[in-house]
């Protein structure tokens, strides 16, 4: 017999997004070309995403804008009557990187010059569900403090390969994975930050607790000082120079 448990109906998250210009990027004057976004839907359901642009792409900050703002727009209008169901979300992969490549060509550009990598978090009364294309990744903290991975980061042959959003990539590369264990904490970060936290397949629990200890033990205001504080760190410095972008989130629901 398959059981499995479910939220409470109303439950209650405070969540926190920092983002900081990679030191490559700094020294060249060029903008970060990460972007999240988060929000609370009317039927209850929260949406993290976070998009990282290429490097390597001209317009790659306009590209994650407009990758994570159709995402969220197009599960906000699906998942209003029915839970999502993987394939569901591939489908909203492939829309999404239809909208990006019809916004580019609309300069007259190539959408290439607009590459990203999208992931998305979706926590509902059903279960948490984690879809993604690229490098980027979420965890989860359960009830009994365990953290997990849902949907496996892309991992190419090279170093800083990964794959970005586009028909092809999303039916070739597309990782999804879900749970329907209550949760009451979550990490969502572009590769910089993640890179971190998951390493030979390995989760780095004492600093993924760490972040999401950061948000519960203190006022939002004092937690973003203190991550703001961390991204500048010589600590981090050494590990790498890429935009970095971190969403961290705890449930303030007693019993959740």
């Amino acid at each position: 017999m398959n059981t499995h448990q479910t939220f409470p109906d109303s439950v209650r998250w405070r969540t926190l997004g920092v983002a900081s210009t990679g030191r490559g990027h700094a020294f060249s004057g060029e903008p970060c070309q990460d972007h999240h976004k988060m929000a609370s839907l009317l039927n209850g359901d929260l949406v993290v995403i976070v998009a990282d642009g290429a490097g390597s792409a001209e317009y790659s900050d306009e590209g994650a804008r407009v990758a994570s703002e159709t995402c969220l727009a197009l599960i906000a209008e699906q998942s209003h009557a029915r839970p999502l169901s993987e394939q569901d979300y591939q489908k909203i992969f492939v829309a999404t990187a239809r909208s990006v490549a019809n916004y580019a060509r609309s300069f007259q550009l190539s959408p290439r010059d607009f590459a990203t990598t999208l992931n998305v978090l979706h926590v509902t009364q059903h279960g948490t569900y984690n879809a993604s294309i690229g490098d980027s990744g979420c965890l989860i903290q359960t009830d009994t403090n365990e953290l997990k991975l849902l949907a496996e980061p892309f991992k190419g042959r090279y170093a800083n390969e990964t794959a970005f959003l586009s028909r092809r990539m999303v039916e070739k590369y597309f990782s999804f994975g879900s749970t329907t264990e209550a949760i009451k904490g979550f990490i969502a970060a572009t590769d910089g930050i993640f890179d971190l936290l998951y390493q030979q397949d390995r989760i780095n629990v004492e600093s993924a607790s760490a972040l999401i200890e950061c948000l519960r033990k203190q006022d939002p205001l004092r937690a973003q000082q203190e991550l703001e504080t961390f991204f500048q760190s010589q600590t981090l410095a050494r590990f790498t120079r890429d935009d970095l972008t971190l969403v961290v989130g705890h449930s303030t629901t007693k019993g959740c």
